[in-house]
C-alpha cells in the first residue's frame, strides 16, 4: 500500500528524499505524471542506517513519509 493516494489528476511530480538536517540527499523523480495510481522503487541500501523523509509534491499539494533504512 502506497503511503501516497492516487493523483486526482495531471500534474507535474517531484518525490524527493530529504536527510534528517532538511537537507535534499536525492531528487528520485520530476516528470509529468498522469492521473491514478502511481509505484516507484529504488534502492536505498547505500543510505543504510539512516533516516530520511521523501516527500510527493504535486500541483495538488505536497505529501511526506518519514523512512527508515536498516
Amino acid at each position: 500500500m502506497s503511503p501516497f493516494p492516487p493523483l486526482d489528476r495531471s500534474t507535474i511530480a517531484d518525490l524527493s528524499i530529504f536527510g534528517g538536517d532538511g537537507a535534499l540527499v536525492e531528487q528520485l523523480l520530476h516528470r509529468h505524471a498522469v492521473h491514478g495510481e502511481h509505484r516507484f522503487t529504488t534502492d536505498l541500501s547505500r543510505y543504510a542506517g539512516s533516516t530520511f523523509v521523501v516527500v510527493l509534491k504535486t500541483n495538488e499539494g505536497m505529501r511526506y513519509e518519514k523512512v527508515v533504512v536498516k
